[in-house]
C-alpha cells in the first residue's frame, strides 16, 4: 500500500461516500423542494419545465430524453433541477442540445413495491436523476446541434446500417458490442448471454478500448517510423488517444466505458513518459476521477460490475497462477507445460475465469438474485473469437456505412459467427442447472466475504507479487518446499473461497411467512415455510404489464426460491391467473430455473377457456394439474421447524353448488400453522360468503375478497372471521375505485388493523406459530402479538 498510495487514497474516499451515505449527507446530487412538493411529486403534479436535451434513447413506443439544466415551474414558485428524465410519445426526435420547455406531470421516479423488483428510482439516483417527467405538450425554444448530437445521430444511424446489412440477432448483439445500443436486443437474446455467464460480451469493456487503441498506436508508429522514435511515440499516442476519446463519447461513454478510457489514457501516459504501468494504480485513479464527479456511481451496478472484473484479472489471477502451479504439477506430473498448447490455454483461461468469477459473485447475487453455472464452459468457446469478431465488426461497420454490399460481403463472416454464438448460449442455457437462484445475500455476508477471500489472497501472496506482507504469513504459505504435505497445504488454503461462498449463500428462513405482493389490479400471495413447501396464491394483475417476469419472479428469485410446490388459483380472471401463465411459458421455454410442482384450480375450471389454456401451459411446464373442491386439505411439515405443521384447506367451491364460474366460484383456502391462521378468500362475493359462514371461525389473518369491494367483506362476514390484520391488494388508482370506503370503514369498526399494497407495498405476516409480526416493504414494520 506505501507503494501505492492512489489505492489507499480510493479506499479512504470509498469509506467516505459510504459514511456520507449512512448519514444522510446530501452530497449525491438530490434536488431541494419547497414544502409539500415532495408529497405531490409521490402521485405526480403538473408543471411547466424549461431545459436542455443532454441525452436520448430510442424506444419501442416512445422517446427519453435527458434534460439538464431545468428549471420547474409551479404555480409561482420556481425550482432548479440538475437533471430529469423526459418521456414522450412524440415521433420528432429533438437534437441533443435543444432548449425546450414542456409542460407534462412530473413525479419522482418509480420506486419499487416489493422485494427484488427493479429499482427504477435507486438506479437513476446513481446518475442523479430523480424526477420523471411525462409530456403533454413542448415548445421549442432553440434547436439544438453540436458535437454531441453528431455522435448520438451517427451511433443512431450505424445501428440502422448494422439492422439493414445483417440478420436482427447478429445486428443487436453487434451493436451491443460495439456501440453499446441495447435497443435493437429482445429479452430472449439477453437471457441467453446472461444464464450462459457470457454478458460481459455485450458490454463495452476494456477489450475495446485495448483493442482498438493499440491498434491505432501500432499504426501510427508504423506510418511513423521515418520520424525520430520519441516524437513519433508522443504523436502516435496522442492519435490513439484522440481515436479512444472519439470512441468512449460515440458509443455514449458509459461507466465501464469511461474506466476503459481513463486507464488507456494513463498507459498511454506510461509509454510516453518511459514509466511502467501498474494496474492497481490506474484502476484506483480512474475509480477516484469517477467518483468524485458522481459519488452515486459507488452504488451503480455497472460501476461495481466493471471494477470488480479488473480488479479480479489484475490481482486475484496472478496469486492464483502462482497457487495452484504447484498443485496442477504435482497432480498431473508434469513439470512444464507448453506455453501455446491447448491444455496451457485451457488453464490460463479457467483461473482467468475463476479469479473475476470470485470478485464478482457477490455483486452477481446482490444485483440478479442468481449466478450461471455454466458460464465457464461458455467462455472457454467464446472468447477466443470475441476479439476477432470485434476487428471484423468494426472494419465491416465502417465499410457498411459507405456501401452497403460491401459491409454486408465483409460482415458475412461476423454475421455467421454472432449466429453461433446465439445458438451456443441458447443451448446451454437449456441445459440442466445453466443457473443457480440462490437469493440476494445481507451486506454482512458480502462483507464476510471479501474479508475470507482477503485472507485467501494473503496467504498465497509473496513479496515477489509487490504485496508486503508480514514474514511470518510468507514462510506459512511458502511454496518452495516440495511434496504432499505442500500439496496438502495449498488444498487446505483453497478451502477459504469455499468457506466464503458458504457464508454467502446462506439464507436464514423464520418458521412461517405470508407475503402479499404489491401486483396492483391483482392477487399474488406468496405463503413459505421455513427450509420446507412454498406455494402460491394467484398471480396475476390487469394494470402491470409482465407481472410475472416483472414482479413474481423477480420476488422469488430474491427469495432463494428455485420451487413453488404448489400454485392455488382461486378462478380464472387475468388478474389473478396472468402472471401464473408467464411463469409457466418461461419454464416451458427454458427462460428461467424456477420449477412449478402443480397448479390447483376450482373444478368447474375443468371446462372453462381458461382452465384448458392453463392445462396447456401446464403440460408444457411438466407441471401438474389439481382440481380442488371443498373438503381437500394439504398438510406440509418442515425438517427444521418440525413443532409445527402447516395446513392448507380449500373450503370453497362446494360440489353441490354446480359450476360457479367467476368470483361466484372462486376458490377460498383456510392457512393454519401452529395457533395462526389466515382466511384467503380470492374475489368471493356476499353470496358466497354467505356459503361459507357456517364453516368459518376465527382467523388471525384475512385477505379481503375482490381487493375490497363494496359487495364483498360483509359485516356479518367480518364478525364471523374476527379477524386481527386484514389486507387488501389494490393499486394507487384503481378503475374500479378499489377498495371501497365502505369496505374499509367495515374493517376499522370490526378493530382489525388494515394494511393495503398501494400504501405499504409488499405485505409480510411472520409467525411461528403464536406471535405474528406484520412487516411492510415501504413503511417499515409493525408488530401484532
Amino acid at each position: 500500500m506505501r507503494k501505492r498510495p492512489l489505492c489507499g487514497f480510493c479506499l479512504l474516499l470509498v469509506l467516505l461516500i459510504c459514511l456520507c451515505r449512512a448519514a444522510g449527507i446530501p452530497i449525491f446530487g438530490r434536488p431541494r423542494f419547497p414544502s409539500g412538493w415532495s408529497s405531490r411529486l409521490e402521485s405526480g403534479m403538473n408543471v411547466r419545465v424549461t431545459g436542455t436535451v443532454a441525452g436520448r434513447q430510442l424506444k419501442q413506443k416512445s422517446i427519453q430524453y435527458i434534460l439538464k439544466n431545468n428549471s420547474v415551474l409551479s404555480g409561482n414558485r420556481s425550482v432548479p433541477v440538475s437533471k430529469i428524465l423526459l418521456t414522450s410519445t412524440s415521433k420528432d426526435k429533438l437534437p441533443v442540445g435543444t432548449r425546450l420547455t414542456v409542460y407534462g406531470k412530473l413525479a419522482f421516479t418509480e420506486s419499487p413495491g416489493n422485494p427484488g423488483q427493479f429499482d427504477s428510482r435507486s438506479f437513476y439516483a446513481c446518475q442523479k436523476i430523480y424526477l420523471t417527467l411525462w409530456e403533454y405538450d413542448r415548445r421549442i425554444v432553440s434547436e439544438g446541434s453540436g458535437l454531441q448530437e453528431y455522435f448520438t445521430g451517427l451511433r443512431e444511424k450505424t445501428v440502422r446500417r448494422q439492422s439493414e446489412i445483417m440478420s436482427p440477432e447478429s445486428a443487436s448483439i453487434l451493436s451491443s458490442m460495439l456501440l453499446g445500443d441495447r435497443s435493437l436486443l429482445d429479452e430472449n437474446t439477453r437471457l441467453d448471454f446472461q444464464l450462459s455467464g457470457v454478458i460481459h460480451i455485450l458490454c463495452i469493456s476494456g477489450l475495446h478500448i485495448t483493442l482498438l487503441g493499440m491498434a491505432a498506436y501500432r499504426l501510427c508508429l508504423f506510418l511513423l517510423s521515418r520520424m525520430r522514435p520519441r516524437y513519433a511515440r508522443r504523436l502516435s499516442a496522442a492519435l490513439a488517444g484522440a481515436l479512444i476519446l472519439w470512441y468512449g463519447m460515440f458509443t455514449g461513454a458509459s461507466v465501464s466505458t469511461l474506466r476503459a478510457l481513463l486507464m488507456f489514457a494513463v498507459y498511454l501516459g506510461a509509454i510516453l513518459l518511459k514509466r511502467s504501468y501498474d494496474t492497481l494504480s490506474s484502476l484506483s485513479l480512474a475509480a477516484i476521477l469517477l467518483l468524485v464527479s458522481n459519488p452515486g456511481y459507488l452504488f451503480y451496478a455497472g460501476f461495481l460490475l466493471s471494477f470488480a472484473a479488473v480488479l479480479g484479472s489484475a490481482v486475484l489471477q496472478p496469486l492464483l497462477i502462482r497457487h495452484l502451479k504447484p498443485v496442477i504439477r504435482k497432480l498431473s506430473g508434469r513439470k512444464r507445460f507448453h506455453p501455446f498448447s491447448v491444455l496451457s490455454y485451457l488453464l490460463r483461461q479457467t483461473v482467468s475465469w475463476l479469479s473475476i468469477t470470485l470478485l464478482m459473485l457477490p455483486l452477481s447475487a446482490w444485483f440478479f438474485y442468481e449466478i450461471p453455472l455454466l458460464s465457464l464452459p461458455a467462455n472457454l468457446l467464446l472468447l477466443p473469437f470475441v476479439s476477432l469478431i470485434l476487428e471484423g465488426g468494426i472494419i465491416g461497420t465502417v465499410i457498411g456505412m459507405i456501401s452497403r454490399p460491401a459491409g454486408a460481403a465483409v460482415l458475412l463472416p461476423v454475421n455467421l459467427c454472432l449466429r453461433l454464438f446465439s445458438l451456443l448460449t441458447r443451448y446451454i442455457r437449456r441445459l440442466p442447472g445453466a443457473a443457480l437462484i440462490c437469493g440476494q445475500p445481507t451486506v454482512p455476508q458480502i462483507l464476510l466475504y471479501y474479508l475470507l477471500l482477503l485472507c485467501f489472497c494473503l496467504c498465497i501472496c509473496d513479496r515477489k507479487t509487490g504485496f508486503l506482507l508480514p514474514v511470518k504469513i510468507h514462510k506459512k504459505a511458502s511454496h518452495s518446499k516440495p511434496g504432499s504435505a505442500a500439496l496438502i497445504r495449498h488444498l487446505r488454503i483453497s478451502l477459504l473461497p469455499l468457506l466464503a461462498a458458504c457464508v454467502l449463500f446462506l439464507r436464514p428462513q423464520v418458521p412461517f411467512s405470508l407475503t402479499m405482493l404489491d401486483v396492483g389490479q391483482g392477487d399474488a400471495l406468496v405463503l413459505r415455510q421455513g427450509y420446507g413447501s412454498v406455494f402460491l396464491c394467484d398471480g396475476g394483475s390487469s394494470d402491470v404489464k409482465n407481472v410475472g417476469t416483472r414482479r413474481i419472479l423477480p420476488y422469488l428469485k430474491q427469495q432463494g426460491i428455485r420451487r413453488i410446490d404448489c400454485v392455488f388459483l382461486s378462478h380464472g380472471d387475468d388478474d389473478h391467473i396472468g402472471g401464473v401463465e408467464e411463469l409457466l411459458e418461461s419454464i416451458a421455454e427454458k427462460k428461467t430455473s424456477l420449477r412449478i410442482r402443480a397448479v390447483s384450480m376450482p373444478f368447474w375450471m375443468k371446462d372453462d377457456t381458461a382452465g384448458k389454456r392453463l392445462c396447456r401451459l401446464a403440460a408444457s411446464a411438466g407441471t401438474k394439474v389439481i382440481w380442488g373442491i371443498a373438503g381437500d386439505q394439504l398438510v406440509s411439515a418442515s425438517p427444521v421447524f418440525p413443532k409445527n405443521r402447516l395446513s392448507i384447506e380449500i373450503l370453497h367451491p362446494f360440489p353441490e353448488s354446480g359450476a360457479q364460474a367467476g368470483n361466484a366460484g372462486s376458490m377460498v383456502l383456510s392457512v393454519t400453522y401452529g395457533d395462526f391462521s389466515a382466511l384467503l378468500t380470492g374475489d368471493l362475493e356476499a353470496e358466497g360468503e354467505e356459503e361459507i359462514l357456517p364453516v368459518l371461525s376465527h382467523y388471525d389473518y384475512l385477505k379481503a375478497a375482490h381487493h375490497g369491494s363494496r359487495y364483498s367483506t360483509s359485516r356479518k362476514f367480518l364478525s364471523a372471521v374476527s379477524p386481527s390484520v386484514v389486507t387488501v391488494s389494490a393499486p394507487e388508482k384503481s378503475r374500479y375505485g378499489h377498495p371501497h370506503r365502505e369496505t374499509l370503514d367495515r374493517i376499522r369498526r370490526e378493530g382489525a388493523d388494515c394494511f393495503i399494497t398501494k400504501d405499504c407495498g409488499a405485505i409480510t405476516a411472520r409467525t411461528d406459530g403464536k406471535k405474528l409480526q406484520i412487516l411492510t416493504f415501504r413503511n417499515g414494520s409493525g408488530k401484532k402479538e
